[in-house]
């Protein structure tokens, strides 16, 4: 199977083709996927934007839904063919539907804003999904885990913070005594957890946290992650956060996974 993506607007003036595979594929059924497309959602493929190259761009026009959006549509016949966002700017995201030729490498892996999901629509898989007022909290899928419970909460957050590499609202969550260990090293007390985590975000340009399942105990919460560094390198890690009577958190223990099979 090739690794070059091509896809086309439906009047065939751009092209987009992606010399590369592509990094992720999802769903989302967010209000605004739902509008631009007209579709009960969105599939959206990931692809580095370095690898991409777009034909006939004189025959885009922009739209900017949010600060951060940037959509990308064929003047002439309307086709939605590529997404920015100013965040993330490495990735171009692909409509799936505009992509050409062979079947993905990959398929889909989550559905996102199911909590926005089109009220006539039922998602028959089993994929994870995510929701909420934020769109990517982990939901509760028919016959599967409980309902969120406060802590978890608490460790989706962390992870969002760390994702959009806010510091003082990391620091805001750790008890003073809390025990940061990962497989490299092991410090002690609020000041020295922040200050590696500081390093850690001086060190990555982005960061992309998909948590893949979560697990809980009265007082912990472990959690399976899937972590992309600058678009580039991709880890899959193991955190367990526990946390103490006030909700804070006082140990941070990462494990480097191996990744799926």
């Amino acid at each position: 199977m090739s690794t070059e993506l091509v896809g086309a607007c439906f009047c065939g003036a751009v092209t987009l083709r992606a010399a590369a595979p592509p990094k992720g594929v999802i769903h989302c059924h967010c209000g605004q996927c739902r509008r631009l497309s007209g579709a009960a959602f969105t599939t959206w493929v990931s692809v580095a934007r370095e690898r991409c190259t777009v034909s006939g761009a004189e025959s885009l026009a922009v739209f900017s839904p949010t600060p951060n959006g940037r959509r990308h549509f064929c003047k002439h016949c309307g086709s939605h063919v590529f997404t920015e966002d100013l965040r993330m700017p490495q990735i171009y995201g692909v409509p799936a539907g505009i992509l050409q030729g062979e079947a993905l490498s990959i398929a889909p892996s989550q559905h996102y804003f199911v909590s926005h999901k089109a009220a006539w629509h039922e998602i028959a898989d089993a994929l994870p999904q995510f929701g909420g007022e934020s769109g990517y909290e982990r939901l509760q899928n028919l016959g599967a885990e409980p309902p969120a419970s406060a802590h978890r909460e608490r460790f989706l957050a962390y992870l969002r913070h760390y994702a959009a590499k806010d510091l003082q609202a990391i620091a805001d969550m750790l008890a003073a005594d809390v025990v940061l260990r990962d497989w490299k090293i092991c410090v002690h007390g609020r000041e020295a957890a922040v200050a590696e985590t500081r390093a850690n975000f001086a060190a990555a340009r982005s960061l992309l946290i998909e948590p893949l399942q979560l697990y809980e105990s009265p007082q912990s919460v472990a959690g399976e992650l899937r972590i992309l560094v600058d678009d580039e390198v991709e880890l899959f890690v193991v955190d367990v956060l526990d946390f103490d009577a006030e909700g804070k958190i006082k140990a941070i223990r990462a494990f480097l996974g191996r990744g799926p099979d």
